[in-house]
């Protein structure tokens, strides 16, 4: 009898596994559940909303998913140990469950579990708001608005330099980025200093943003109080987990606990697994891919072959920080990135420029975005 496969999840994740498990030519029964008919190119998101472009950023999960897969459009209501609950279809059952379905994104960006089929409004109604908006207030300079900020600056480049339009990012570092071990200080340094110095987006660093309580458009930045028409927040990723009746099953920041094997802590079968953003990995990303989908492929066999099996017969995947290769697109004509870290000597290889303009900016990726959905 063939086993029965659970993908929860229709992004980069949940379609890798399925098909790399379907690629096993095995005898397994797979199913892949999505509320969304579509899968979103996420690395493109900043540009979506502001251009309100979602060419070649939103595919039917029909041209992703390999044939012999069966896709079920629905909504899990509950999540168990051995089946999950849908809101149309019922109960199915699983030997094996992979969760991936990543996380709930701030606007502008969204996620599909948000606006399910009707991208096509939301990312309308995002950009008639960004479009609208005589100044526009960015709270966290994170990854997401480090990048949101130069599809801004592109588009209104002549309204900033005007006034007619502005742009504030309100940041508590003096370096805009995360600060939490994966980009180097020389890539921070560079973000900050390009709108700094080649843009009209204000930068208030070194200080939290605090939002008034009789007005969420208010803004409080230590001595300076601001008046925005639209304010976006991008502090932190939220998980998008559906119901379920586990204890003990997510984080103190409410990700799901998983071994570094990406079997869920909470389940002693050992048969559910999470990947992705959902995850507790600290990293969340797309460049250590191939090493993750290659071990929860490789750890479902082998729990399926034998729900006995030893730890040391799985693979694990490492989570330690450390400067992992990423490209901060700064509009479509600028970018920078790092390559890694040369170990004890502290010294990190940049990427050029116009390699980061090239291989990101310029499209945002989404020329490769077909290809990278179905083959990761």
């Amino acid at each position: 009898m063939a086993k029965r496969i659970v993908v929860i999840g229709g992004g980069f994740f949940g379609i890798w596994c399925a098909n790399k498990l379907l690629a096993t030519k095995k005898d397994y029964d797979i199913t892949l559940i999505s509320k969304s008919k579509f899968a979103y190119f996420l690395i493109s998101s900043v540009r979506v909303s502001v251009e309100n472009d979602t060419d070649r950023s939103l595919y039917p999960l029909t041209e992703l998913v390999k044939e012999g897969i069966r896709i079920v459009h629905d909504e899990v209501m509950l999540m168990k140990e051995d089946s999950v609950e849908l809101k149309q279809m019922g109960t199915l059952e699983f030997d094996a469950l992979i969760i991936a379905t990543g996380a709930k994104w701030a606007a502008p960006i969204g996620y599909t579990h948000q606006f399910g089929d009707d991208y096509q409004n939301y990312f309308a109604n995002e950009h008639k708001k960004i479009e609208e908006a005589k100044h526009i207030v960015l709270i966290g300079g994170g990854y997401n608005n480090a990048e949101l900020a130069g599809e801004l600056h592109d588009r209104y480049k002549e309204e900033l330099k005007k006034g007619s339009k502005k742009v504030t990012m309100i940041h508590s570092r003096q370096l805009m980025l995360p600060e939490d071990g994966f980009y180097a200080e020389k890539l921070r340094k560079r973000v900050t200093e390009f709108y700094q110095n080649e843009t009209d987006v204000r930068l208030i660093l070194g200080t939290r943003a605090l939002i008034s309580d009789e007005d969420p458009n208010t803004i409080v930045a230590g001595t300076t109080t601001i008046k925005a028409d639209l304010v976006y927040h991008s502090i932190g990723v939220e998980a998008s987990i559906p119901p379920h009746n586990f204890d003990n099953f997510t984080d103190a920041k409410g990700f799901i606990r998983v071994e570094d094997t990406f079997q869920c802590t909470a389940i002693p079968k050992g048969n559910v697994f999470a990947i992705g953003d959902v995850a507790n990995f600290n990293y969340k990303g797309l460049v250590a891919r191939r090493g993750w989908y290659a071990a929860v492929v490789h750890n479902v066999q082998r729990v399926l072959s034998d729900p006995d099996c030893p730890l040391d017969k799985l693979k694990k995947c490492d989570r330690k920080p450390y400067h992992i290769t990423s490209i901060v697109s700064l509009g479509a004509y600028a970018g920078c990135g790092q390559l890694f870290t040369i170990p004890y000597f502290n010294y990190t290889v940049m990427l050029p420029e116009w390699f980061c303009r090239l291989q990101k900016s310029k499209d945002m990726g989404r020329r490769f975005a077909k290809w990278l959905f179905a083959n990761g």
